[in-house]
C-alpha cells in the first residue's frame, strides 16, 4: 500500500513540474518561473543546434541532387544541340562538294570547247581502284553516253589518263597515267627545246619517268612537257596534242649513256581529281 502511494506522489511531482514548465514559457510576469524556462532553454539548445545542423546539411545535399539534375538537363540540351550542328555542317560541306563537282564540269565543258577538242563527256569520279590509289579511277558515264575505250581523260590542269576496255553503259574504268601500263607521246614544251620522247608510269610512286629519244635532248628541271599528238609504238592510238603532261622535276642519263631520261611530276592533281572530261583519242586542237 505505502509503495503505491509513493508511486502516485512520484507521478504527482513529475506532472507538477512539467505544468511549472509550461507556465515557465507561457506566463506574461516578468521573472515568473525563470528559472524552469532557464533549465529548458539549456537542455533544449544543443538539440536545436544539432537539428539546425542536420538541415542545413539535408538542405545542401537536396541543392547538390536538383543542381546535378538540371546540370544533366543542360548537357544533354547542349549535346542534341551540337549534333544537330555537326549534322547541319556535313550537310553544308556536302552540297559544297556537289556545286564545286558541277562547277568543275561545267568548266572542263568550256576548257574543251576553247581549245577545240569537241564537246568531250564530262564525267564525275565515283570510285578509285582498291589495288592503289593511283592505279586507276571509276567515273559515272559510260556507253549511254557515248563513251568508248581509248578516250582521254582531261582536267582543266592536264592528262588525267585513258578509259579502259570494258566500258559499262554507266560507268568506265580511267587507267591513271602514273599506272606502270600506261604511257603517252610527249615533247617539251619550250622555244629553244622540241625534243621528243615517251613518259611512262612507275611502280610505287606518283612520277612519270620520261624518256627522250635523243641521248643528248634539250631538257633542264622545270620544263612542262605536253602530248606530242604522235602515235607511239607500245603506248598505243596518240592523244590530243598540247595536253599539259608534267613538271621535269629530275633529269639524268639512261644506261650506258644512250638515253635521256627525267622523272615527271603530273600536272594533275590526281590524289583530289573529282571530275574528268573524256575526249576521243588522236587528233589535237584546232
Amino acid at each position: 500500500m505505502r509503495h503505491t502511494m509513493f508511486g502516485r506522489g512520484l507521478w504527482v511531482l513529475a506532472l507538477c513540474a512539467a505544468t511549472l514548465l509550461v507556465l515557465a514559457g507561457a506566463t506574461p510576469r516578468p521573472g515568473a518561473l525563470r528559472g524552469p524556462s532557464v533549465v529548458l532553454q539549456t537542455v533544449l539548445a544543443p538539440v536545436e543546434r544539432a537539428t539546425a545542423a542536420v538541415w542545413r546539411q539535408v538542405a545542401g545535399a537536396v541543392h547538390g541532387v536538383v543542381s546535378l539534375w538540371s546540370l544533366r538537363a543542360d548537357n544533354a540540351r547542349l549535346r542534341a544541340e551540337v549534333a544537330q550542328l555537326q549534322y547541319q555542317l556535313t550537310r553544308q560541306a556536302a552540297l559544297q562538294a556537289q556545286v564545286q563537282q558541277l562547277s568543275t564540269l561545267l568548266h572542263l565543258g568550256k576548257f574543251a570547247a576553247q581549245q577545240g577538242l569537241g564537246p568531250g563527256v564530262p564525267a564525275q569520279v565515283i570510285a578509285r581502284s582498291p589495288s592503289g590509289w593511283l592505279d586507276a579511277l571509276v567515273v559515272d558515264q559510260g556507253t549511254r553516253a557515248g563513251v568508248t575505250a581509248g578516250m582521254v581523260a582531261v582536267t582543266t590542269t592536264g592528262l588525267v589518263g585513258r578509259v579502259e576496255p570494258g566500258v559499262g553503259p554507266t560507268t568506265s574504268r580511267v587507267m591513271l597515267l602514273t599506272n606502270p601500263d600506261f604511257g603517252v607521246g610527249i615533247q617539251v614544251q619550250r622555244a629553244s627545246s622540241l625534243e621528243q620522247g615517251v613518259a611512262v608510269g612507275r611502280v610505287g610512286t606518283s612520277e612519270l619517268v620520261a624518256t627522250f629519244f635523243s641521248p643528248k635532248a634539250n631538257v633542264q628541271p622545270g620544263d612542262l612537257l605536253v602530248t606530242s599528238g604522235l602515235a607511239t609504238p607500245g603506248v598505243g592510238e596518240s592523244f590530243p596534242a598540247g595536253l599539259p603532261v608534267g613538271t621535269v622535276v629530275r633529269v639524268s642519263s639512261g644506261d650506258f649513256g644512250l638515253a635521256r631520261q627525267a622523272e615527271v611530276e603530273p600536272t594533275a592533281n590526281l590524289q583530289s581529281v573529282s571530275a574528268v572530261l573524256l575526249l576521243p583519242a588522236g587528233g589535237g586542237p584546232s
